[in-house]
């Protein structure tokens, strides 16, 4: 976490200011990192194609919402 935090935010927020508070992100990856157990997850049909049809309705959402909202 130090090292992220001395190699990705801080040069930002040094170069930029406070508008690149976005690079904080990486420490969300604490809590997933925190609940890995060394398990397998489930595996059945519904979640394997549940996220191949996600990623692409997710971006036709997002595509769909800059066209009438921007």
């Amino acid at each position: 976490m130090a090292i992220g935090f001395f190699l990705y935010v801080l040069p930002g927020i040094q170069e930029y200011g406070a508008a690149v508070s976005y690079r904080f992100g990486f420490l969300m990856a604490i809590v997933f990192f925190y609940l890995y157990n060394r398990q397998p997850g489930k595996r059945n049909a519904f979640i394997k194609w549940s996220f191949y049809w996600f990623y692409p309705a997710h971006l036709v959402l997002l595509l769909l919402l800059s066209t009438f909202f921007l």
